[in-house]
């Protein structure tokens, strides 16, 4: 089972966000003591924001970008590397201040990365047509539920 976690907030240390996906991360590692787990922050190594160029080779779209310079070419192989890591991860735990009534930027740009609708993600709000499922958004708001001790029937998302 592979585990990637993502924090995105700025405050390092100080964050609020940190402390509650490390808490869940721990969880998840003393349930599981195989799991593996891919850490990637946001915060410290900002994903590219989207451009045709920096889109993910496998975006159906990074083709009407032509033909990429040495530099063009690892902003893409780094993009590739995010969606990769998505795609091969059973479970995603995202830690996700708020910032101006809003994500952080470089979270938005990391989402950007893997959301292509009808390929990564679905088209229909019932939710069938791309790769990813509901069942790491139901898995993830289980053990949140553990840590947070939230008795069931509450809603907090």
């Amino acid at each position: 089972m592979k585990l990637l976690h993502i924090d995105s907030s700025i405050l390092g240390s100080h964050s609020k966000s940190r402390e509650l996906t490390a808490a869940i991360v721990a969880k998840l590692k003393h349930v599981h003591p195989l799991i593996e787990i891919v850490y990637r922050d946001l915060a410290v190594t900002p994903p590219p924001h989207m451009t045709l160029a920096s889109l993910p080779g496998d975006h159906p779209s990074s083709a009407f970008a032509g033909p990429l310079d040495d530099v063009a070419q690892r902003i893409r192989d780094q993009s590739q590397r995010m969606l990769d890591e998505f795609m091969a991860a059973d479970i995603v735990v995202l830690g996700v201040p708020m910032y101006n009534w809003s994500i952080p930027s470089q979270l938005k740009a990391w989402i950007d990365i893997f959301s292509c609708a009808g390929q990564n993600l679905p088209v229909r709000a019932a939710g069938a047509g791309g790769r990813v499922g509901r069942q790491q958004a139901r898995h993830c708001r289980h053990h949140a539920r553990c840590v947070l001790r939230i008795p069931h029937g509450c809603d907090f998302c």
